[in-house]
């Protein structure tokens, strides 16, 4: 077994371990999350940085951060990409970093909006002129081909600077797949999905998730399906003990990490 310092893991909700909850609705996803369950097995100390809704500028972020505080120790990075309809933005108003996931949630929407101009305004601009500035941003100034592009050329780079600093990490897709033309050069974890499905994505363009997803969500669907066809049956998916078997909500139940766990730890073994 190799031996590590740290495991870092490094993601969304999928990877912080959203939606477990206790019986008392206390959040649980601390004692059964990917992370915990890979750090135990390595008797590593466990570093999640992982935020809900993160893009992937911030997960990138998080990784450099976090091998600056680490870097003189033997460490493994596991990093889950998100969506790319996930656009950081650094606000003034707080000075700090915000995820907007513009494109996933219908205009009408008013709550939501209210939260994002909050946070990135101060309430100092009205939902009418928030409405015109997301529209303006995504009909000109996002670009999911070019967004691609850079991620691409991200882990590329980073997969670069991980050899030469004899490190070693895991990249999967949690939630989106976007990653083809590059999987072959970086080390990157498939979930071998065979026969795929389509389901509609949780955004307001209508489109449909690839049946080629190589992403844990996909995977996940698919193995939920072997309990329950019908998604919107919550008894199946619950976030309270007795969990779901496969999704709490729509996040990664206790044995879906363990799952995971156990093929990461036999992917670990031959890197």
């Amino acid at each position: 077994m190799k031996n590590y310092d740290n495991i870092i893991t490094v993601g969304c909700s999928f990877l912080h371990g959203s939606n477990i909850n206790k019986t008392d609705g206390g959040f649980a996803g601390f004692d059964c999350r990917l992370s915990k369950l890979l750090a135990d097995h390595y008797r590593a100390r466990e570093i999640n940085p992982s935020e809900p809704g993160s893009g992937n500028e911030r997960i990138l972020n998080s990784v450099y951060k976090t091998y600056l505080e680490v870097k003189n120790q033997k460490n493994l990075f596991i990093i889950g990409i998100s969506g790319l309809t996930r656009q950081l933005f650094f606000t003034n108003n707080n000075n700090t970093f915000y995820d907007m996931h513009a494109h996933d949630f219908s205009k009408n929407d008013e709550d939501r909006a209210y939260k994002i101009i909050k946070r990135l305004f101060n309430n100092e601009v009205d939902k009418e002129w928030f409405d015109k500035w997301r529209y303006v941003n995504l009909k000109y100034l996002f670009n999911e081909q070019v967004v691609k592009d850079k991620l691409h050329r991200d882990l590329i780079y980073l997969d670069s600077f991980f050899k030469q600093k004899n490190i070693d990490y895991i990249l999967f897709n949690s939630i989106d797949d976007s990653l083809d033309g590059i999987k072959d050069e970086i080390n990157f974890f498939s979930f071998n999905i065979k026969n795929g499905k389509q389901y509609s994505k949780t955004n307001e363009t209508g489109e449909q998730e690839s049946d080629k997803a190589d992403s844990w969500y996909h995977y996940l669907r698919l193995k939920h399906e072997e309990v329950c066809e019908d998604f919107n049956d919550n008894s199946y998916r619950s976030g309270y003990p007795p969990y779901g078997k496969w999704f709490c909500g729509g996040h990664p139940s206790p044995n879906a990490n363990k799952d995971l766990a156990d093929k990461l730890i036999k992917y670990i073994d031959n890197l």
